[in-house]
């Protein structure tokens, strides 16, 4: 099996380059993602792996995909990261998030190990 692909990989914050753990592969877990637009927000989380992304940073991803403004409202997109959020973990990731004022939510793609 020399041409197998590993099934884990490892992470590193990108502010300071310390380790925050190991998960599967981003590559593998986009293709367990049915829902284009949570796959629109996976691929946005995971351009930059343990970096914070705000609500409007979605809002904009998802609108050039030509969602609706039902779509792009604050709470869709709140259970849209929930719903995602479920279907990762059992990849070893998870989405870490942390308000501030008021629309601007930020979250961030961690491996589960680095806790939430």
């Amino acid at each position: 099996m020399m041409n197998a692909r590993p099934r884990i990989q490892s992470y590193c914050c990108p502010a300071c380059g310390g380790f925050i753990g190991e998960a599967a592969p981003i590559d593998e877990v986009k293709k367990a993602i049915s829902s284009p637009s949570r796959r629109c927000i996976l691929d946005l989380l995971a351009a930059d792996v343990g970096r914070h992304r705000t609500r409007l940073d979605m809002q904009s991803a998802l609108s050039q995909l030509g969602r609706t403004a039902r779509v792009l409202s604050p709470k869709n997109i709140h259970v849209q990261v929930c719903n995602l959020r479920k279907e990762i973990e059992p990849f070893g990731w998870t989405i870490a998030n942390s308000t501030g004022a008021p629309f601007a939510a930020q979250y961030r793609l961690v491996p589960t190990e680095a806790g939430a």
